[in-house]
């Protein structure tokens, strides 16, 4: 293989520097193919100036890397590659110390560029400006070259700072600059010279400038000084907040609000940060602002705006994390103003109202905190109303049992307890004290227990306060007199009397008994009086028995056995009803012969077929009455009693039968009764029944096959339809008529009258169908007008298709076959006719498939005919297992409104309407 030439090797690492950067392993190649050629060899100073580029971008990327790796300064490692870097350079610049020609001014021009670029990274900054200005006067065009020099000049002198020859340089690479990103890093430079020159308006007014990169978009680090400058700036931060309100929104940086409040408080300027505090609260409520906002206004003495903060901090409130940072703050501010507003309040008791809110914010915060019994002793100091005292005692209560903190509990609410007795609050003392008990050592109670019930018994809560009293009064036994104490004297003497109040003599006996077997009580002072009580107790008791199930007993023996009948029935009676005891109140009513009340009382328990009979009973000698009759049949077939039944029905035709009219409604029910007997025959029709009904009888009686020679001729007689027999009947006359005129032929011998025949014959047919189609239904009248179109249609071909003679000549048979269509065309129209109206009829049809088929060619007219009779629902038919049991409960309960509701359900779901309607107007009645 043969050597590369170095001219070869040269422009092979030329082309692989520029493709893959300035990496070690190239410098390296680059200095071995230097070191391999003569020193006269024309390729070393490009090869040297080379090995310059390299080495100062290997020191460029070195430094970015230790850079990301958190290396602020410039390592010695970088240092010693920049420095080799200008080593190469000054060969290359010197023409590799005079053995060469020194390079064009083109070269020169950079090779000072780049050897300035790495004096100013060294910190050489002397020899960086020396050589930056030398790059700037020197004759060559080249923007982008000089744009960096004065770039770099300008940071050199402000770092030196020389501010004037800075913002001069500056200004320089600004009329240099092509890139919006450029331009705008320059702005932002030049913005800082002016703030260090002390200009904060010049340097806010210049980084505006410099805000933004090429796309728009702002630059973290110019925005950060940019707010910055502005909080440097005397301000009350109204004129920013209107400024920046605007700017954050387009930006959609919401945050610059917020770094701006907070440098305006680091920079301590408070009245342009109370500003953009509250302007973050009111775009966004946030605890910690509203308490630092309390602060705030606290220090400007402005209360209106301390109040408004404080009531959105309660309106917010919640416990707060204690471990958490901004909380430990919270709770700092909250002491110090709690502390602050208790000394204000003490000058100025105006004050009171923000203290206790104050110090209701800081308990909401911090409802377990150390200073919590100082901060509600506080409150109570602050707030002269003992009634809104009372009513906050309960908030700090709660929180001590919450915590566990059963002392302070106990002390809360005997405070509590205390101010309700000295307000007369009789209900706060109840509640309080029932809480309370639980807290209380055994001795401690009786004093609580007592109060219990003897505000019980001021609120003339007798029943609660009697248990009170009857626990304290009780005296164990084999009790010394030195157990009786002033709460068992006082509570015995109070359940005393609320049993006297109450009329219970009974209760008073044993009240009294508890004591009075007590050996230690007989010789006490009282024994004696409540002795007489017990006795006087016992003496109102035989006067004043209660209704109870063992006077009724005794009632109704006493009336049974006819003693004192009068007096002793009655109260049976009236205690019977009063106590719901249903079999003791029938036994009365019988033995008193009272039918009118054991009617009602049969048909409410259910016992419908002796509430029939006296129903009966009652109507013998009466006028009669339908609706009577129809219920004591009702009644039978409710307890299937059909014989009875059907015997009541018999009775009611044979009345009917006297009866001109019926109403509607009496005609509906009197159906449906004798439907469901089995009872609609041809006799029935001679009832007072509407003409409609009537004929409605007629055709369910053809219907189910009952029909006689007299109710088919009324079925026939009615105009319009009234079901399917009907329509069958009519159509029976149609097709016989449409049959007739068919069957008459005209061809041959004396054709000319066989056609008049035909033609008054299918007249008949014509007038026969149309005076059945305005009374039918839909269905038929298609069927009707289909059969009609289709007589014309068979007309009209017969007549086209007469024979002819045989012999004639073609212009005769032309002529012929001309004269026969003119003759049938009137009867094609009126076939068209009849078909268009009988398409209309169809049109009515909602029926899908009926339409169809009605459509479609049919010879059987008949099958469209499928009505079927309606039978009444036989009650025989019917399980009452499912309501044995709700009618057993009517015995006893008659107005039992589940037991009515089964019944009434059972009926519903069994077709028996008529026995359910009775049923649910039994329950609307109750």
């Amino acid at each position: 293989m043969r050597k590369l030439s170095s001219s070869l090797l040269l422009l092979i690492l030329l082309i692989s520097s520029q493709a893959f950067g300035a990496g070690q392993e190239l410098i390296n190649e680059v200095e071995n193919l230097r070191n391999s050629i003569g020193l006269t060899d024309r390729q070393r100073p490009r090869l040297t100036l080379r090995l310059a580029d390299l080495y100062f971008d290997l020191a460029m990327d070195t430094a970015q890397k230790e850079a990301e790796a958190g290396v602020l300064e410039a390592s010695e490692k970088v240092k010693n590659i920049y420095k080799k870097s200008l080593a190469y350079y000054k060969d290359a610049l010197t023409g590799e110390e005079g053995k060469f020609s020194k390079p064009p001014m083109t070269s020169i021009f950079k090779i000072n560029f780049q050897m300035a670029r790495a004096y100013h990274k060294l910190g050489n900054l002397d020899q960086a400006v020396e050589l930056f200005e030398k790059v700037v006067e020197m004759p060559v065009k080249s923007e982008n070259i000089k744009r960096e020099a004065v770039l770099n000049l300008a940071e050199v002198y402000e770092g030196k700072n020389q501010f004037d020859k800075a913002s001069k340089n500056y200004d320089l690479a600004l009329g240099l600059c092509d890139q919006k990103e450029l331009c705008s890093y320059i702005q932002y430079r030049k913005s800082w010279i002016f703030f260090k020159e002390g200009n904060i308006d010049k340097a806010i007014e210049t980084i505006k400038l410099g805000l933004y990169d090429s796309h728009g978009k702002l630059k973290d680090q110019a925005l950060r000084d940019y707010l910055m400058f502005v909080v440097q700036r005397p301000t009350d931060g109204q004129k920013e907040m209107v400024e920046f309100e605007t700017f954050a929104t387009q930006n959609n940086r919401p945050e610059i609000m917020t770094s701006l409040m907070e440098g305006f408080f680091g920079e301590g300027n408070r009245v342009a940060g109370v500003a953009f505090l509250s302007y973050l609260n009111r775009k966004k409520p946030d605890m910690f602002s509203q308490i630092r906002l309390m602060e705030e206004h606290y220090g400007f003495r402005n209360w209106e705006q301390y109040n408004t903060f404080l009531t959105q901090a309660i309106s917010t409130m919640k416990v707060l994390d204690l471990k958490a940072e901004e909380n430990k703050k919270i709770e700092k501010i909250m002491r110090r103003l709690v502390v602050q507003l208790d000394g204000e309040r003490k000058q100025d008791p105006s004050r009171n109202e923000e203290l206790k809110k104050t110090i209701d914010l800081y308990l909401g915060y911090f409802p377990n905190d150390e200073l919590r019994d100082k901060m509600v002793n506080g409150w109570i100091a602050a707030e002269n109303n003992e009634e809104k005292i009372l009513a906050k005692l309960p908030e700090w209560i709660a929180g001590e049992k919450k915590y566990e903190r059963t002392e302070r509990e106990k002390e809360l609410r005997i405070k509590r307890i205390s101010l309700a007795q000295k307000l007369k609050r009789n209900d706060v003392v109840l509640t309080e004290t029932k809480d309370l008990l639980p807290l209380l050592s055994e001795k401690e109670t009786r004093e609580y227990k007592y109060l219990i019930a003897r505000t019980q018994y001021a609120e003339k809560d007798f029943d609660n306060a009697l248990v009170g009293f009857r626990e304290l009064a009780t005296l164990p036994e084999g009790a010394m007199a030195n157990q009786i104490d002033k709460f068992a004297i006082q509570s015995q003497n109070l359940a005393l009397d609320i049993l006297n109040q109450k009329k219970d003599f009974a209760g008073i006996q044993a009240q009294a008994a508890t004591w009075l077997g007590v050996a230690a009580f007989k010789n006490h002072n009282e024994y004696k009086e409540m002795n007489k009580i017990a006795e006087q107790a016992r003496f109102e008791e035989a006067a004043n028995k209660e209704d109870n199930p063992e006077s009724l007993e005794t009632f109704r023996e006493y009336c049974l056995s006819g003693k004192y009948a009068d007096k002793s029935c009655m109260n049976a009676k009236v205690l019977a009803i009063k106590l719901k005891n249903q079999k003791v109140l029938i036994e009365i009513l019988t033995k008193m012969g009272d039918e009118k009340a054991l009617l009602v009382e049969y048909e409410a328990m259910g016992e419908f077929t002796k509430a029939a009979h006296l129903l009966e009973k009652k109507q013998k000698g009466q006028k009669f009455d339908l609706d009577t009759w129809m219920k004591i049949s009702l009644f039978y077939e409710i307890d299937r009693n059909l014989q009875q039944r059907d015997r009541v029905l018999r009775s009611i035709i044979k009345e009917l039968a006297k009866v001109k009219t019926l109403d509607e409604a009496r005609q509906a029910l009197l159906y449906a009764t004798l439907n469901d007997a089995g009872m609609i025959d041809a006799k029935v029709l001679n009832l007072p029944w509407s003409l409609s009904r009537k004929m409605t009888m007629i055709h369910e009686l053809e219907l189910r096959g009952s029909g006689t020679k007299a109710t088919r001729q009324q079925m026939l007689s009615s105009k319009t339809t009234l079901g399917d027999k009907w329509s069958l009947a009519k159509l029976e006359k149609v097709y016989e008529a449409y049959n007739k005129q068919k069957k008459i032929g005209f061809y041959g011998r004396a054709s000319q009258s066989k056609f008049k025949k035909r033609i008054n014959s299918l007249n008949q047919f014509v007038s026969v169908s149309k005076g059945l189609l305005e009374g039918s239904d839909y269905k038929t009248r298609v069927i009707i007008l289909k059969l009609m179109s289709k007589a014309y249609q068979e007309l009209h071909d017969e007549i086209v298709a007469t024979p002819l003679p045989e012999g004639l000549e073609a212009e005769q048979v032309a002529q012929i076959n001309t004269q026969l269509q003119d003759m049938a065309a009137p009867f094609k129209l009126e076939e068209t006719n009849y078909g268009k109206l009988k398409d209309e009829q169809l049109a009515q049809i909602e029926d899908a498939e009926l339409k169809s088929r009605l459509s479609a060619e049919f010879e059987d007219y008949t099958a469209f005919y499928t009505e079927k009779p309606t039978y009444g629902h036989n009650i025989m038919d019917l399980d009452y297992t499912a309501v044995n049991q709700p009618m057993e409960i009517l015995k006893a309960k008659p107005n039992e409104v589940a037991a009515l509701t089964q019944i009434k359900d059972y009926f519903e779901v069994n077709k028996q309407s008529r026995i359910a309607n009775y049923f649910k107007g039994r329950i609307l009645s109750l």
